[in-house]
């Protein structure tokens, strides 16, 4: 239940808006969102205690991330204005 739709929320949140920087050296986004599950399965398996409160930390920690990589993809940027590039002798 909540470790899926946090894990879906995730996903669409790193691949779900693509852009040009995708095919760059950074870290790929498929290997991101392994690192991130992995480190979801280690907090919920570490954090311990009585209570179920355990069991809620990794995927808590992951829908937390999910909804700031989202909210933060989706604020409104401005857009940069583009020159125009005239070619030799002031013609476009």
């Amino acid at each position: 239940g909540f470790r899926v739709i946090a894990l879906v929320l995730l996903v669409g949140a790193v691949a779900g808006f693509p852009h040009a920087r995708r095919g760059s050296d950074r870290l790929p986004a498929e290997l991101l969102v392994l690192i991130l599950a992995f480190s979801e399965r280690s907090a919920s398996n570490f954090a311990g205690g009585v209570d179920s409160i355990g069991y809620y930390a990794g995927p808590a920690f992951m829908l937390t991330t999910a909804l700031l990589v989202l909210g933060w993809r989706l604020l409104p940027r401005r857009a940069k204005p583009h020159r125009i590039k005239l070619a030799p002798g002031g013609k476009a």
